[in-house]
């Protein structure tokens, strides 16, 4: 399959063309064994080649062929052959920074999270310090007279319960 822009070239082994499509007329027979690129395909038997033939820069390879004194060559234009490749490195890339700023707002999420439970907590060991304060302010308020600051009715069968389980246990 090759687009528009693509060449194959079918050639002798002494650099005469035998045949290239898209078909040039002038280009059957046509020798380019002294050209930079027949010189480098004589060098390696098979690679990959950068051509400027057709006023365009392609990106090809060719390889011999073991049972008969020939070579096959392929080429693509270059801005062609990246197109496909530029789309699918767009559409990667744009899934990477999508899963990335997902995975951004769900940790920004839970620190926020993280940080608000925190608070809270903050929050409630303040309240239960004030409530201890408060209910021991309350129990003495409840074992006194306000008015007098004496000890009450309470206070005092609090302590004469302590005091009366006191003596029986020392059995005075």
């Amino acid at each position: 399959n090759i687009p528009p822009s693509g060449a194959i070239t079918l050639g002798k082994r002494d650099g005469v063309l035998l045949f290239r499509y898209p078909v040039q007329d002038n280009d059957i027979g046509l020798n380019i064994s002294k050209t930079p690129l027949f010189q480098h395909i004589m060098a390696k038997p098979a690679d990959t080649f950068y051509s400027h033939h057709d006023q365009k820069t392609q990106m090809g390879a060719y390889e011999y062929l073991q049972k008969y004194p020939l070579f096959a060559g392929v080429s693509v234009e270059t801005r062609e052959l990246m197109n496909e490749w530029l789309h699918d490195t767009l559409v990667k890339s744009a899934i990477v920074m999508s899963v990335t700023l997902l995975f951004a707002l769900t940790g920004a999420y839970l620190i926020r999270q993280i940080s608000m439970r925190s608070q809270i907590e903050h929050d409630l060991i303040s309240a239960q310090d004030e409530l201890r304060t408060l209910n021991g302010m309350l129990q003495k308020m409840a074992l006194e007279d306000s008015l007098t600051g004496l000890a009450n009715s309470r206070r005092f069968d609090t302590v004469f319960l302590t005091e009366f389980q006191r003596a029986i246990r020392e059995e005075v």
